[in-house]
């Protein structure tokens, strides 16, 4: 066969390990997002997927987050996969991923398939979280019914539980995750977050590089010291080309607005702020910059902030 006959028949190929006697399992999850007006809404009620993760046998395993493909759709369909970001951590302490250790990441860019993929995979409970931005031609083609298969190809059976994001709040499920994530790129030395150890005496701030590498803009703080720490900050984001993540119900210490933040953090705590850029947006500058406030102005400071929200909620 001649290579452009090639090309024109095999419009995507790719070469795939192969195992033996390998395991294959999945769940399937559903957006939340049915409704136009809805999808419409989806950056103000921001949805992620939280999965406790078994392995069963110790070896090579890969995971993958996988979108509907556009070749079950008709060919000249504008149909367009959403990004994804996807953390895998080892579970350290039992049925929690505070503390864990950062197992394998990915941020993709409106790929079918988000791969993580491990070599030599340890038995035992992992954490999967997974955030996915919607394409608003997805929602179109697909009718609002957005799905998505998580799934393992791995050398043996792996137990996944059901959504668990509902019993945990995205900010705190963050604040974990990209710990995990951060003490790793900062042991492997290779520039994928900054960390600020100098400016506050006993607490390291992490942020990110660059946003397509870590699929959030972030402040993550590290209180090492036996203090209660408050943190207030502010950000270009607004409602122009992104919108901070907020948590999902009244969270003590914790108030956000449309461009400014406040938070506490509690003795050798780790916590931190979020933000997802809207898609097809172009970033402007973040402007993070925090300002550790003295524990003694926390109270006035949270109470003037929450007025401030509420005034927001009310517009």
């Amino acid at each position: 066969m001649d290579f452009n006959d090639f090309k024109e028949i095999f419009g995507f190929w790719s070469v795939n390990k192969h195992i033996e006697d390998a395991k294959f399992n999945y769940k399937m999850v559903h957006s939340k997002y049915k409704a136009v007006e809805q999808f419409k809404d989806r950056y103000k009620q921001n949805q992620f997927f939280l999965f406790r993760v078994v392995t069963q046998k110790q070896g090579f395993h890969t995971f993958a987050v996988s979108q509907f493909g556009s070749r079950l759709l008709p060919r000249r369909s504008d149909y367009k996969y959403g990004n994804v970001v996807a953390y895998l951590v080892k579970e350290n302490s039992p049925n929690s991923f505070v503390d864990a250790t950062l197992v394998e990441a990915n941020i993709s860019r409106q790929d079918r398939d988000t791969y993580l993929e491990v070599d030599d995979m340890a038995q035992g409970a992992y954490w999967l979280y997974v955030d996915i931005e919607w394409q608003p031609t997805s929602f179109k083609n697909l009718q609002g019914d957005l799905a998505v298969s998580i799934n393992c190809y791995g050398v043996g059976d792996v137990r996944f539980s059901d959504d668990l994001a509902a019993d945990f709040d995205q900010v705190d499920a963050l604040s974990s995750f990209l710990s995990a994530y951060c003490e790793h790129h900062h042991d492997q030395d290779d520039g994928v977050v900054n960390l600020d150890e100098a400016q506050f005496p006993g607490m390291l701030i992490w942020e990110e590089s660059n946003y397509w590498e870590t699929g959030y803009n972030f402040k993550l703080v590290h209180n090492n010291t036996d203090d209660q720490v408050m943190v207030l900050c502010h950000s270009h984001l607004d409602f122009k080309n992104g919108l901070i993540i907020r948590p999902s119900e009244d969270v003590d210490g914790y108030v956000v607005s449309r461009s400014q933040y406040a938070f506490s953090v509690p003795p050798h705590a780790k916590r931190g702020v979020f933000a997802k850029p809207y898609a097809g947006f172009g970033r402007g500058g973040q402007a993070h910059t925090p300002v550790v406030v003295a524990c003694s102005k926390y109270e006035e400071n949270m109470q003037a902030l929450r007025q401030k929200e509420l005034k927001e909620k009310k517009k």
